[in-house]
């Protein structure tokens, strides 16, 4: 079926948009507010549940999580002696990021106001998601002898395959604020940098309606 010349596929494609925050971090994992990011691309399937008139939906999605940690003091990880650890490798470093990608299913319980006009309805979702690390890796930029180096380093930092937890948004039609807790660790138990257990939290801004 189309509607309005494009074609009516059910459900809903989501973007969202937000900065990681990192707790519990060993003393050189310093990463800037506006430079750690997230992007979430996920596919949603709202289901309504014949309760409260229809006015609460069960939303199972499926989609991408992108995940950027920029650090401030230009440290990057690196493993000295077997171990974990921020480092500066003794490199001019003028740019350090780490990146982690997943696969992701979220999925919520849904109340939307006014189940006849959803577009300009208050909304507020509870919802659990699960993710698979697809993908960890370093990008650093570095100075040697005049010359500019950029250096992408893929290996698996000892990152956490799985992460789960629990999230929240609030909004009214298509927008909406979120965040997402994880229970689980970024790095795994006691394998951080400096045998650290790092927590992360990211908040940001829902668009849906895609």
């Amino acid at each position: 079926k189309y509607a309005g010349g494009r074609p009516d596929i059910p459900g809903t494609l989501l973007l969202e948009v937000g900065v990681n925050l990192a707790s519990q971090t060993p003393e050189d994992f310093k990463t800037a507010v506006f430079g750690s990011r997230t992007l979430n691309v996920y596919y949603q399937y709202p289901i309504q549940l014949p309760i409260f008139q229809k006015k609460i939906s069960l939303v199972p999605g499926i989609g991408f999580g992108f995940d950027r940690f920029k650090f401030n003091n230009n440290y990057t990880l690196a493993y000295e002696s077997g171990d974990l650890t921020m480092s500066k490798m003794g490199l001019d470093i003028s740019k350090s990021q780490f990146i982690a990608n997943y696969f992701d299913v979220p999925i919520e319980i849904m109340y939307t106001k006014k189940v006849d006009d959803p577009n300009r309805s208050l909304k507020v979702s509870l919802g659990f998601r699960t993710g698979v690390l697809m993908i960890a890796f370093t990008k650093i930029r570095y100075n040697d002898d005049g010359t500019d180096i950029k250096l992408k380093t893929k290996q698996g930092w000892d990152v956490n395959t799985l992460r789960y937890g629990p999230y929240a948004k609030v909004g009214f039609g298509n927008f909406s604020l979120f965040t997402y807790s994880n229970m689980s660790t970024l790095f795994k138990a006691d394998k951080g940098p400096d045998e650290s257990n790092i927590n992360t939290v990211t908040i940001g801004i829902s668009l849906g309606g895609f």
